[in-house]
């Protein structure tokens, strides 16, 4: 555990001195993707769920997920880097979009910490036995977020306000993670709706690991009939392994969206200096460098 408290204030310090200079971030960033990916990836997953020690996350004692198949999801995850959906309760998505609301800002980094209603989702004891099985040993609750996004032309082709300006993309939260993803909001075919290429995980050569963003073309050649666009009422929910390309179509209306992140080997900041309070948009270093490491979905 002290190895990992040292790593982890390590990394952030290293964050805060390198803020804004985005060119010296970027190439840690492309290093720790070819170190973490590749052929030996299998083999590092292997040896950080082997040498596990994260003590037991606590988890609820009722499920929001009934009649939810932990183990055809885990299967799903394994094969097609996605799960079909799942229902999270009305009144837990209105609690928690009520809560958003009242702190009032576009984003809120780790509501699991102050929201009742994330905390409840994140230790779900069937949420939590999923990322188990996919990770292969006992996860790390990583982060959670909230945020609304407003979709609009960015003038290069792309969509200001989408992870990568809504460009097909792939991203690295740790050896292994997985992320599950929550509407807040409504999300129709002009929300800005999630859209996930289905088992396009996988990455073995230097070249295809280089390629964090491709274009639609890449996308409709290399992996006919495997895009999927995800719309539905609030509520609706997936788990998703954001290491397949994925993306935010582009839209007119407003999106709300909760994202959770479980990790097998990599810890939150424990230096609580680090983390936002709840509600505001100034975000310290670490927090703001999220986007950039990989652990922000579209």
């Amino acid at each position: 555990m002290t190895s990992s408290v040292g790593y982890t204030s390590l990394r952030a310090q290293l964050r805060v001195r390198l803020n804004h200079r985005e060119t010296i971030l970027g190439w840690f960033r492309i290093l720790r993707y070819v170190l973490v990916q590749g052929p030996w990836r299998p083999w590092l997953i292997r040896y950080y769920a082997a040498k596990n020690s994260n003590p037991p996350l606590p988890a609820r004692a009722d499920t929001l997920f009934g009649g939810f198949d932990v183990g055809a999801a885990a299967a799903e995850l394994d094969r097609e880097a996605f799960t079909h959906r799942a229902e999270v309760p009305e009144r837990v998505v209105a609690d928690v979009a009520e809560w958003t609301r009242a702190v009032g800002a576009n984003r809120i980094d780790d509501p699991h910490v102050d929201c009742e209603g994330v905390s409840r989702i994140a230790h779900d004891p069937r949420v939590i036995e999923v990322a188990r099985r996919f990770l292969g040993a006992e996860p790390i609750l990583f982060s959670s977020k909230i945020y609304w996004t407003t979709p609009r032309p960015d003038g290069r082709g792309g969509m200001g306000g989408a992870a990568e300006h809504g460009q097909f993309h792939y991203d690295l939260a740790d050896v292994k993670a997985l992320t599950l993803f929550i509407y807040l909001s409504d999300v129709d075919e002009q929300s800005g709706p999630h859209v996930v290429v289905r088992g396009s995980q996988r990455r073995v050569t230097l070249a295809q690991i280089l390629r964090r963003t491709v274009s639609e073309e890449f996308v409709r050649r290399k992996f006919p009939g495997r895009v999927e666009m995800i719309t539905g009422r609030r509520g609706t929910s997936w788990f998703e392994d954001i290491t397949c390309y994925h993306k935010q179509a582009t839209g007119t209306k407003v999106r709300l969206m909760l994202s959770i992140i479980y990790s097998l080997h990599r810890r939150p900041l424990e230096d609580l200096e680090m983390r936002p309070a709840s509600g505001s948009d100034s975000r310290p270093a670490d927090r703001l460098r999220l986007a950039e490491s990989g652990t922000v979905g579209a």
